[in-house]
C-alpha cells in the first residue's frame, strides 16, 4: 500500500495535460504519454466484487464507474477508458474473468490477448515444465 500511495503523489506531480505553445502533452489514464499514439477503447462491465476491488487498485478512477439502470444486469456497473497500454489492467483482468466483461471494445481484447500470449503464457509454461 506504501508503494502505491508513493506512485499515486508522483503522478498527481504530472499533469495530465499540458500546453506549451504547439506542443501538446497528454496522458492516459495511468499516466503514459499519449503523444500521438493510437489509444485503445474499452468498455468494461463489472459486478460488485470486481467493482470492490478496482476501487482498491485504482482508487483515482472510481469516480469514472457507472451504475447501470438495468436490475437484471449481472454485471451493472460500467467504466470506460481510452488507454496507451494494456498491462496495467491485465493482471486485474486475468484475475476476475468471471466476474467482469469487456465490450465492444475490439483492439484492447486483441492486444490483451498479444499480452497474455507474451507475457503470461510463457511465465505458466516456464513454471509447469519445472
Amino acid at each position: 500500500m506504501e508503494r502505491m500511495d508513493g506512485i499515486e503523489k508522483l503522478k498527481e506531480k504530472a499533469p495530465s495535460e499540458l500546453r506549451l505553445d504547439k506542443v501538446e502533452i497528454k496522458r492516459d489514464p495511468f499516466g503514459y504519454l499519449i503523444e500521438g499514439k493510437k489509444l485503445k477503447h474499452l468498455d468494461l462491465r463489472m459486478d460488485l466484487k470486481s467493482v470492490i476491488l478496482f476501487s482498491l487498485h485504482y482508487s483515482k478512477l472510481v469516480p469514472m464507474i457507472q451504475k447501470l439502470e438495468d436490475e437484471d444486469n449481472p454485471m451493472p456497473y460500467r467504466i470506460e477508458l481510452d488507454l496507451v497500454r494494456v498491462d496495467p489492467l491485465a493482471g486485474w483482468i486475468f484475475g476476475l474473468l468471471r466476474h467482469v466483461a469487456i465490450v465492444d471494445s475490439a483492439e484492447f481484447k486483441e492486444d490483451l490477448k498479444a499480452y497474455f500470449e507474451k507475457n503470461v503464457k510463457s511465465q505458466i509454461d516456464t513454471l509447469l515444465l519445472t
